[in-house]
């Protein structure tokens, strides 16, 4: 005979009901800080229509488990429930539900646990109040780690203890003393040291730079470079992973670049998916296997802090509709199911949210029937789980086509190549071509070996400023020099400061003065390894170095793209000048561009390169 007991508590706590979602939704976060719940692992396996079923193994304190693990429910911020339905031990079913209010600044948590079980020792827990304890341990620990929630999802700060073993640390300083004495420490590896110490192993397991930076409140591009070197130091190993479009998981991940596969299949969504190098492709660290050996597996799956971009996940059963309030911000948002099917992309400007209609194989947007209410409709045969999810860009992904347009990351990672014959297809990137105008005429003046000596100068000269404005020198050909950047704004801080400072590169007379012609062009091109190193090829790289052939010297010469996609910053830079056109050879189409010289506009260069 089946037993139920409901545990209701309520609990208050002083803080926006935001930062308590970020820690209430984080439940893989929750279970591993509780120690009740030991890392689980979740075979998945399509079933009927479609039905995605995981199936998980794990324990329970001293019980080793056997579980159906469900999807989890929630609608952003204010509702959340999960369900466990158990195949042996002694319990039949586990559930939480938590329903968010807030007044006055204060949220307001009411929780319904539910458990349910068979066995004479679940009775016997129950009444001893094992049950009880668990649920009130859970609100005390959420309670506890709200003030640390200040930046989702990386909270690293909400636990102190140290997980390495004094050898362990000492080994690890050593080696950060190494890099902090080099290039790329950035004055953040002891930082980076108290945090491979002290952080949850779900913070570690996949290490995202940008949110930590973001998290730290430091530059994004500097604690990239830390990571990079810290993997080529042996303290942290790093993955490529290739990201499901629909629930942004992730499978096959691959140590290097030429294993990363072109095709892949969701085993959750049921769906196959390609590699997108600017979108979906994202490298990630954790830490080596001799200074974190982290346990294989989840804490818990079904959280909203699992799938951050869903903000909506409802379950209906066939031929039911529900009635909610829904709070979120305009925006582009997808509308699709769990399970594999259709899917409806909008554009919600604030107003009333449309209506969701569902069936066995389709998704439709309808027109609100309550102002202010959202109505979900399922008018199939299956249950489904409705899902509403964001679909801006994840600005904590360090995708691929950022990565290899890194100084640090090609020469620290030389061996990070795509396979012979493979090509990858970047969406946007900025080149630059320059080269020295009259170097022949310098070889007869100065002699060979003072020549010589200026353009090697002038090659370290270029080098610094690419590097300092985080873009990457990808060759030398004879005087020339290109260079990629995956921020347009940086591209141009680095061209205007080169064209103002490469003059004071001399041979010690004014006539020697070098004179370098520069183009640039932004736009969509190709990936591919040749002679040992990553290059770039297509159309946008042969306009770049097309239009540097229009450049008279001192000058830049920008292509319409990039005009068009200048900041406030840059704008001033083309004010009032004429537009200029020209068929490139090999082109045969007029192109538009636009000659800039720097030291004639009223534009100051910023201090620094823009993260």
């Amino acid at each position: 005979m089946t037993r139920t007991t409901e545990i209701l508590v309520e609990s208050e706590i002083d803080a926006d009901i935001d930062r308590v979602w970020r820690v209430l939704g984080d439940t893989n976060r929750l279970n591993e800080i509780m120690g009740d719940w030991m890392p689980y692992q979740v075979t998945e396996t399509v079933g009927p229509d479609n039905v995605v079923i995981r199936q998980a193994h794990g324990k329970l304190g001293p019980f080793n488990m056997k579980w159906r693990e469900g999807f989890g429910e929630w609608i952003e911020p204010r509702y959340m429930s999960q369900l466990r339905e158990f195949e042996n031990g002694t319990l039949q079913t586990l559930g939480m539900e938590a329903r968010l209010s807030e007044q006055n600044s204060k949220t307001r948590v009411n929780y319904k646990f539910t458990v349910s079980w068979q066995s004479w020792f679940g009775g016997l827990l129950n009444l001893i109040g094992i049950y009880n304890r668990i649920a009130k341990k859970l609100v005390r620990t959420v309670e506890s780690n709200v003030p640390e929630a200040v930046h989702a999802p990386v909270q690293n700060d909400a636990v102190k203890q140290s997980h390495l073993t004094p050898a362990t640390r000492q080994r690890l300083h050593t080696l950060l003393e190494t890099i902090e004495k080099g290039a790329y420490g950035h004055g953040l590896t002891e930082r980076l040291g108290n945090y491979l110490d002290t952080a949850l192993a779900v913070d570690l397991k996949k290490m995202r730079p940008l949110a930590i930076a973001r998290n730290w409140n430091v530059s994004r591009h500097d604690l990239v470079e830390l990571f990079v070197e810290a993997q080529r130091q042996g303290i942290l190993s790093m993955r490529w992973e290739v990201q499901c479009p629909r629930c942004r998981g992730t499978d096959q991940p691959a140590q290097k670049l030429y294993e990363l596969p072109r095709g892949i299949h969701c085993e959750s969504c049921n769906i196959d998916y390609e590699r997108d190098f600017s979108n979906n492709v994202e490298l990630v660290f954790s830490p080596a296997t001799w200074l974190r050996p982290l346990p294989d597996g989840d804490f818990c799956l079904m959280g909203p802090a699992s799938t951050p971009h869903v903000k909506v996940q409802r379950r209906l059963e066939p031929n039911e509709t529900r009635v909610e309030t829904l709070e979120l911000p305009p925006g582009r948002y997808r509308l699709r199911t769990v399970e594999a099917g259709a899917q409806v992309d909008i554009e919600y400007d604030g107003s009333d949210f449309p209506d969701v209609v569902v069936s066995d194989d389709d998704v439709e947007s309808r027109e609100p029937q309550q102002p202010g209410q959202i109505t979900f409709h399922n008018l199939g045969d299956t249950p489904r789980s409705i899902v509403i999810e964001d679909r801006s860009d994840d600005a904590d992904s360090l995708n691929g086509s950022v990565v290899i347009s890194m100084q640090a990351f090609r020469e620290l990672c030389p061996e990070q190549l795509l396979r012979p014959g493979d090509e990858v297809a970047i969406d946007h990137v900025t080149i630059i071509f320059t080269d020295l105008k009259g170097s022949t005429s310098l070889y007869k003046r100065v002699g060979d070996t003072t020549a010589y000596g200026l353009v090697r100068d002038h090659f370290e000269f270029l080098a610094e400023k690419i590097r300092r404005h985080h873009g990457a020198l990808i060759k030398t050909m004879g005087d020339a020099v290109m260079a990629v950047f995956s921020d347009p704004r940086n591209a141009m801080d680095a061209a205007v400061e080169i064209q103002q400072e490469v003059t004071a590169l001399k041979s010690g007379s004014a006539e020697d003065d070098l004179t370098l012609k520069l183009g640039m062009h932004r736009g969509p091109c190709i990936a591919i390894t040749t002679s040992g190193f990553l290059d770039y090829f297509g159309t946008t790289v042969n306009l770049a170095a097309r239009l540097q052939e229009e450049s008279r010297g001192q000058d830049i010469i920008i292509s319409k793209e990039i005009a068009e996609d200048l900041s406030e910053t840059h704008a001033q830079l083309i004010a009032g000048l004429e537009a200029e056109q020209t068929v490139p050879r090999g082109i045969d189409l007029p192109q538009t561009y636009f000659r800039i010289y720097p030291s004639e506009r009223s534009a100051q260069v910023p201090a620094g390169p823009r993260d």
